[in-house]
């Protein structure tokens, strides 16, 4: 018994251990990728102006992110294979999804409209308590006169962080950790992934759907959920975006449409028995030791800390 609680609590620490230090290595690319890049643009004649103007435009500013969050990801996430000694499709459940994936979907959608009135009210505190107001990020850009270009703008902003950031998130470091209890690997994929945006405003957001997310991914035990979820979200926002301004009620109505459905669908889910599907796992731990076990790993903290002090940096 002790010998296997020992050995529980070495793995726990060891598998977190190198998503944190996989997930610092990634930024750290991401890093690296990006003064490399502003270097050629320099080294070609542009000023700190005209290379600001290249990240923001519609088209070269999206293939640049896209392009450099691809390549952060690649090599770092190969430690989490090393740390599983699993196949990277058994650990990201590259599986056909269960009967629960169209209701899933809808569950995700609509917790992402509680977490947008999440957001709201935290950035309230923020700027009232706190005194401290985020940089708001940009949800896609102003005037898109062509199909091309929506198609272009859906692709970059939606479907390409869709791929990358399940895969990473929820296939790998959650893949990884719920070996030892869902709930707690749910919980800390979901924190790492609010964290990771480094911004102060979006870390509820976040946080509120990556756990969404990751129930899905567990109870549908497919990545494939995920990605469309996730890709119809970032769509979903790019839409009510552009419709605010000139048809806010249009807008007004999707999205309580939309909250509505995922009510549904959670009362659904829950009915047919699907989140019994969590935390099947046999361990000698409690859930809460297992979530402050993962948390307060040094990887994990050292990586936290890091992007607090970068979304403090994020301030108008």
């Amino acid at each position: 018994m002790n010998l296997v609680l020992k050995r529980e609590k070495q793995d726990i620490f060891k598998r977190s251990l190198f998503v944190g230090v996989a997930l610092i290595l990634s930024y750290i690319v991401m890093l690296l990728l990006s003064i490399s890049l502003s270097s050629i643009f320099y080294a070609l004649g542009f000023d700190k102006d005209k290379i600001l103007s290249i990240y923001n435009d519609n088209y070269y500013g999206y293939f640049i992110n896209s392009f450099i969050m691809s390549i952060s990801f690649v090599f770092p996430l190969l430690l989490i294979k090393c740390a599983t000694k699993e196949p990277i499709y058994v650990t990201a459940r590259f599986n056909k999804p269960n009967k629960f994936w169209f209701l899933t979907i809808f569950f995700v959608l609509g917790m992402a409209m509680i977490a947008n009135y999440a957001t709201g009210v935290f950035d309230e505190i923020l700027e009232n308590v706190f005194q401290f107001t985020p940089v708001q990020p940009e949800i896609g850009s102003s005037n898109y006169f062509s199909a091309f270009e929506w198609l272009f703008v859906i692709i970059n902003s939606a479907l390409i962080p869709a791929l990358i950031e399940e895969f990473a998130f929820r296939g790998m470091i959650l893949g990884s950790l719920r070996k030892y209890g869902d709930m707690p690997a749910i919980l800390i994929s979901a924190l790492l992934f609010a964290f990771f945006h480094q911004n102060f405003v979006q870390i509820p957001f976040a946080f509120i759907v990556g756990v969404a997310l990751g129930i899905a991914f567990v109870v549908t035990e497919s990545i494939w959920v995920g990605i469309i979820a996730h890709f119809l979200n970032n769509s979903l926002a790019l839409l009510l975006n552009e419709l605010s301004k000139t048809y806010v009620l249009t807008a007004a109505i999707i999205m309580y449409s939309v909250l509505i459905i995922g009510i549904f669908s959670f009362v659904f889910l829950k009915k047919t028995n699907a989140f019994k599907m969590l935390n099947l796992q046999v361990s000698y731990l409690s859930k809460t030791s297992k979530f402050f076990r993962m948390l307060f790993n040094p990887a994990i903290v050292i990586f936290i800390a890091g992007m607090c002090y970068v979304a403090l940096l994020n301030r108008a």
